[in-house]
């Protein structure tokens, strides 16, 4: 996982707001705070990756394996290999994970990559699968902060 420099003061911000929180006794506040600040640093996170799809490349790639992940719920990468406008072959594992295997080895897949980084790519068809996690993240923080405000106020 690579960590930006917004990640960075985010955290920094919310370890001085939780501690000016606790000190002025408001830690619900604070943490609130930090949840909108949080919110803030994940729509950044998604304007950069729509803006990286932007600048994205069609071509077809080849299906040529998959990866499995070691962790108690096996998920599993596709592999593939695909050439690039400038005519590089590039063979690289997906961003995409699965529980299953989507697609067969051998077939062809319509891809988009990142001409500046050729290693990174996604799968036409599932371009909402790069920015899902951040909403998903997004709602329940908002549907847990919503609780909470609500039990605090009875």
């Amino acid at each position: 996982m690579k960590i930006n420099i917004i990640d960075l003061i985010w955290s920094i911000a919310s370890m001085v707001t939780l501690a000016i929180a606790h000190h002025c006794g408001a830690v619900l506040y604070g943490i609130l705070i930090i949840y909108a600040m949080m919110i803030v640093v994940l729509w950044i996170h998604i304007l950069g990756i729509k803006k990286r799809i932007s600048g994205s490349r069609a071509a077809y790639a080849t299906i040529t394996g998959y990866e499995r992940s070691f962790e108690k719920n096996k998920r599993v990468f596709p592999t593939v290999r695909y050439t690039t406008e400038e005519g590089r072959e590039v063979n690289t594992i997906s961003v995409h994970q699965d529980k299953e295997e989507l697609y067969e080895i051998g077939s062809e897949e319509l891809i988009c990559y990142d001409p500046e980084d050729p290693m990174f790519f996604y799968f036409a068809s599932r371009e909402d699968d790069l920015t899902a996690g951040y909403y998903r993240i997004m709602l329940a923080g908002t549907a847990i902060a919503f609780v909470i405000f609500i039990i605090t106020q009875i």
